[in-house]
């Protein structure tokens, strides 16, 4: 049955309804519940059905106020925010009003009864005081057990298998290391000097480039000023330098970058190039660098480029093999980043060049050499042998009895160019002054030779006989990259004039020497008489003869002229340069030299052969000369003259 509040209450009056007591406050114009639950919904409860309370207490409706809301209706909450009460609209049926359901706490009610005493607790551990660390027990411990050093003021609990330090006084101090530097070896012991260590410390290692934490493999207590703890791995160049990190229990403490870790191997090799060598070497080449760091072996490695083909890098750092690029046709130069490593893993690079040369390697080292006629006269040239004895060598003298080097084919002489290089040839033609004839020329130049290049000379002889009836002409002397029929004048390096023949003594004559030039001499009458024979050889032509007037000189490309009664015909070049022949006494030098005529002189042979005389004073003229040098500057162009030498001769040197 729903409660019905008194009508028209005074302020202070008071109602007990449902077992409650309310106050009527005129100033809120609300019912205060003296003793009111906390449940709102029990409160509303004792003062309308449930039904009633389902349909109309609704939190929308709900209100917060210094003043009751106007014209509230039945079911409407209204929390009065001046005293904290919550207040329900409550119509009993004869009148409305604003009915409180909670308000401020009440006084404290007295004191229950005490409840029951609970279980006891275990015991807790107790802590033993030890002299030092060293007093402390090493066994019979149990987990948890707590001592204290009373040297260091430290207390520990026992872990199960050591005592860890868990309090004490203020954190260690780290002052210095010992060594400050080392070779970043593993194994290194670290001596670490400060204040405040104990049993128990650990050290680690970090470095500076990555600040990675390395625990030192072990760490030992010397005193409270000193530990000592070993380096757990190798260190290298770019670790350091390593900060010393102390820990004890909790309190962590740096001394920071004051480990050194050694030093790179230093190059003792410059950089750059170690060399040009020909392309069909052998290289034994060593890179060398050092490390500071005493016991330490340095290595090597290629790191990127590339070495000759055929050649390699040790570890040692030599550098070997047999070049593979004989086929090359320039000078190539190769690059090679070598690495120089210790056994930590410290490093240096550098980058070294080879050249490699379009040249093959020297045969020898090639000073000079003067290729003599070793007193042999004649129209057949020297036998091996006689070659050979007549050679004056400066330097390294062994190829000489070397045939592939230098070798000697129907009085024709091969010599092996040993080296790459700038060679000055001088070639003398033999002169005639005991037959009472006429000088050779003197031609020099300058020629870039190459390695393995043949050059073929005649050495220019003197005529067989010394008796006064000989009037033969003497050879010129040659020197020409090719030989027999297949040679041209392209070929050629340098041809020097041989000496025409005289009759009698008496009868020196100009035309008798040797030109500078291209074209011979005319034997005398030769050119006077045009219809009669005895004229000079031009252009690499051999001199002619007449009737029984002396024997024309060979040239370079065409034999001498010969009258029919002779054995044979003084002899171009390309025919093997043999003197003319007369008969067994009577035969112009090696070289072209033309034959002794009845009472008429042979013309000397040279590029062009020299006329052979038809007509007193009854001389041969002297060969023409060839030069291919015509650029070097140093070139020596010289015509027979009485201060030229008398033998036939060649001089080689090397000039770079």
């Amino acid at each position: 049955m729903a409660i019905n509040f008194p009508d028209s209450p005074v302020n202070g009056q008071n109602a007990t309804l449902a077992g409650k007591l309310y106050t009527y406050n005129s100033a809120a114009t609300s019912w205060l519940l003296s003793t009111a639950g906390s449940d709102v919904a029990t409160a509303v409860a004792a003062l309308v059905d449930s039904d009633f309370i389902a349909a109309r207490v609704d939190p929308s409706s709900s209100n917060a106020s210094d003043t009751a809301p106007t014209s509230p209706s039945h079911g409407d909450l209204w929390f009065n925010s001046t005293d904290a009460s919550l207040n329900v609209y409550y119509n009993d049926g004869s009148s409305s009003q604003w009915v409180a359901v909670s308000g401020p706490n009440g006084a404290a009610g007295s004191n229950g009864t005490d409840g029951t005493d609970g279980t006891d607790g275990s015991d807790g551990s107790t802590v033993t005081s030890y002299a030092n660390y060293a007093a402390f027990p090493s066994s019979g411990n149990a987990v948890g057990d707590m001592v204290f050093d009373l040297a260091l003021k430290m207390g520990y609990m026992w872990d199960g298998t050591e005592w860890d330090k868990f309090s004490g006084k203020t954190a260690a101090t780290l002052s210095s290391v010992v060594p400050a530097s080392y070779a970043g070896t593993t194994g290194q012991s670290i001596t670490i000097n400060g204040t405040g260590f104990v049993v128990g410390d650990v050290i680690d290692f970090v470095t500076a480039d990555t600040s990675s934490v390395h625990r030192a493999s072990s760490t030992s207590f010397t005193s409270t000023t000193q530990l000592v703890a070993v380096t757990p791995q190798a260190f290298t160049v770019a670790n350091g330098p390593l900060t010393i990190r102390h820990t004890s229990g909790t309190v962590v403490v740096d001394l920071a970058a004051v480990v050194s870790t050694g030093a790179s191997p230093v190059w003792t090799t410059a950089a750059g190039s170690l060399g040009s060598f020909a392309k069909d070497a052998t290289l034994a080449l060593t890179v060398v660098a050092t490390d500071v760091d005493a016991g330490q072996t340095v290595t090597y490695a290629g790191v990127s480029g590339d070495l000759p083909p055929g050649t390699s890098i040790s570890s040692a750092g030599a550098i070997t093999g047999a070049v593979t690029t004989a086929s090359i046709s320039s000078n190539t130069t190769y690059s090679k980043t070598v690495k120089a490593s210790d056994p930590i893993g410290n490093f240096v690079n550098r980058i070294f060049d080879i050249t490699i040369l379009n040249q093959f390697s020297a045969l020898y080292t090639f000073g000079s050499a003067v290729f003599n006629d070793g007193g042999i006269r004649g129209s057949v040239g020297p036998s091996q042998a006689q070659a050979i004895a007549a050679l004056t060598i400066t330097g390294y003298s062994a190829w000489k009895n070397d045939t592939s080097l230098f070798q000697v084919t129907n009085g024709i002489q091969r010599w092996t160019v040993p080296e790459d290089g700038t060679y000055r040839i001088q070639a003398d033609g033999a002169a005639n002054v005991s037959s009472q004839g006429g000088y050779g020329a003197s031609i020099r130049g300058d020629f870039a030779l190459t390695n393995g290049e043949f050059l073929y000379m005649i050495v220019g002889q003197r005529p067989n006989g010394t008796v006064g009836a000989e009037h033969s002409g003497s050879g010129g002397s040659f020197v020409v990259k090719e030989t027999g029929a297949a040679s041209v004048v392209g070929d050629i390096l340098v041809i020097a004039g041989a000496g025409g023949s005289g009759h009698q003594a008496g009868f020196d004559n100009s035309i008798s020497s040797a030109n500078a030039t291209a074209n011979g001499n005319p034997g005398s009458d030769g050119s006077a008489n045009a219809s009669l024979a005895g004229q000079p050889g031009t252009n690499g032509s051999g001199g002619a003869d007449n009737a029984s007037g002396g024997g024309g000189g060979g040239g370079f490309l065409t034999d001498g002229g010969v009258f029919s009664t002779m054995v044979s015909t003084a002899k171009s070049w390309k025919n093997g340069g043999a003197g003319g022949v007369r008969d067994a006494n009577y035969r112009g030098g090696f070289g072209g030299g033309g034959a002794h005529g009845n009472t008429h002189g042979g013309g000397g042979g040279g590029y062009s052969g020299g006329g052979g005389s038809i007509a007193s004073p009854y001389v041969g003229g002297g060969g023409g000369s060839y030069n291919a040098d015509v650029s070097s500057g140093n070139q020596v162009n010289t015509a027979g003259l009485t201060a030229q030498k008398q033998v036939g001769q060649i001089t080689i040197t090397k000039i770079a």
